[in-house]
């Protein structure tokens, strides 16, 4: 752990080695209400609180963690949701038996969506109940994300995504990718959110996509096509600056900075002056 201090950095290891951690397989960190560090593992959890780690748990796979009405929720692979209290766990609810084990969460306001291998659950923390989400939202082997202005995403490599959109507390589903062309090895995304409140997501597969939540509509933008380099099309990275523009990094051709126009999206290519045009 890295951290910034009187202008200089300093660190400290937090380890299974030096005892403040119960596994170095680590499996999320996420910060708590009160300014501490959870740290998940596989074999266990821990919370930090400035340089002091105190092991709450060293047996249970921990798979994820939210914080709702200032109260923190870890989870387990296994389906069991915990708060953390005065450094210890206390059990609030779990996935009904049979549910199947959890391979990701995703925060959507005070509502965490818990993906398993056959079904999709939800907690509530207002009333500390697990119910099944509505069958439209069952994304199997999900794994899940927050930014940190708590806008959510799901994917499970069917070119399908799941976006909680915190600016109108709504969540959607739509189809990133046609199943045709979808990467057989797994597919990366990244995403990030225009000042517009268009949802912007890039792939390897198809380029760049973009979500517009007022209507549902669903544009692809293949700058691979576009500058006739197919390998412009596998893009890795994208931020949204003050401006309101989209930057895309591709693997193998460059930067681009896109700018939303009334009749589509304009583009501006950044690349490697000996690289071909």
């Amino acid at each position: 752990v890295t951290c910034a201090k009187d202008g200089s950095l300093i660190s400290k290891e937090f380890s299974f080695r030096s005892g403040a951690l119960p596994s170095d397989k680590i499996t999320y960190i996420n910060k708590g209400t009160s300014g501490s560090i959870w740290i998940g593992t596989k074999q266990g959890l821990a919370e930090i609180v400035g340089d002091k780690a105190e092991i709450l748990d060293s047996e249970k796979y921990f798979i994820g963690s939210y914080t709702a009405s200032g109260t923190n929720y870890q989870v387990t692979a296994t389906g069991e949701i915990f708060s953390g209290e005065g450094g210890r766990l206390v059990p609030r609810a779990a996935i009904p038996d049979g549910g199947g084990l959890v391979s990701g969460v995703m925060r959507a306001g005070k509502v965490l969506y818990m993906f398993t291998q056959n079904s999709t659950y939800t907690f509530s923390s207002a009333d500390g109940t697990v119910t099944k989400a509505p069958e439209k939202f069952i994304l199997p082997y999900a794994t899940g994300e927050n930014d940190k202005e708590g806008n959510g995403f799901a994917h499970n490599n069917t070119g399908k995504i799941l976006f909680y959109d915190a600016r109108i507390d709504s969540v959607f589903l739509f189809e990133a990718i046609p199943p045709e062309i979808l990467s057989t090895h797994g597919e990366r995304y990244r995403f990030a959110i225009s000042s517009d409140g268009i949802l912007w997501v890039v792939t390897t597969a198809d380029g760049l996509v973009s979500f517009n939540p007022a209507d549902g509509s669903v544009e692809h933008l293949n700058i691979g096509q576009k500058i006739f380099d197919p390998m412009a099309g596998a893009l890795i990275c994208l931020i949204d600056d003050n401006a309101g523009n989209i930057w895309a990094g591709s693997q193998y051709s460059g930067l681009f900075k896109l700018t939303r126009m009334p009749a589509g999206v304009d583009y501006i290519h950044f690349q490697n002056p000996g690289s071909p045009s």
